[in-house]
């Protein structure tokens, strides 16, 4: 079982982790392995596809066998099985001497909901520590020209920010019952 939470709100909230899901850093040789290149690179794509839909030219793959062996062979790839079955990956690496970063987070869809994109940013997180990083840090791919459709439904002027959220009023105090200002 698994903390998460507990220094944030001061509560304890007690996570079962999956024994289900392998999570393993790929050794730099398995690039050669062009089943396993071309599977994960057929997962990412399709994962991309659907999740950044309308951002880019459609068919614009996000990856491809060239790129993500090279991404293997630097031992930059992580992955996720469930009962022998691939299940999602994570790439992770340093960005700096004292910052790491994390992208291109798959999960399979039919093995999403059950831990697996969580245990692989658990994965990236710890390894990092252990090699002394003091931060962690999130690639993102975003269009210049991009508007994202919810929130320019939501908020029709993309030039202004959202408005901040208002905390809820206090009720009003009972007649004879002073305040804090009031006791001043």
């Amino acid at each position: 079982m698994n903390c998460t939470g507990c220094s944030r709100w001061g509560i304890l909230v007690l996570v079962e982790t999956k024994p289900q899901i392998a999570i393993r850093l790929l050794e730099p040789s398995a690039n050669a392995d062009q089943d396993l290149v071309a599977d994960l690179t057929g997962l990412i794509n399709r994962v991309y596809a659907k999740a950044e839909q309308g951002l880019w030219r459609e068919g614009t793959p996000r990856t491809n066998p060239v790129e993500l062996a090279g991404l293997i062979a630097a031992g930059e790839i992580v992955v996720a099985d469930w009962k022998g079955q691939l299940a999602g990956s994570i790439r992770s690496h340093d960005a700096s001497p004292e910052v790491a970063e994390f992208g291109l987070l798959v999960a399979a869809p039919k093995y999403r909901s059950i831990g697996v994109g969580r245990a692989l940013v658990d994965f990236a997180e710890r390894s990092a520590r252990e090699r002394g990083m003091r931060a962690m840090q999130l690639e993102l791919l975003v269009p210049r020209a991009w508007r994202r459709a919810r929130r320019t439904a939501a908020y029709p002027n993309p030039t202004r920010p959202a408005p901040a959220r208002r905390r809820p009023r206090r009720a009003a105090r009972p007649p004879g019952i002073a305040g804090p200002s009031a006791r001043r």
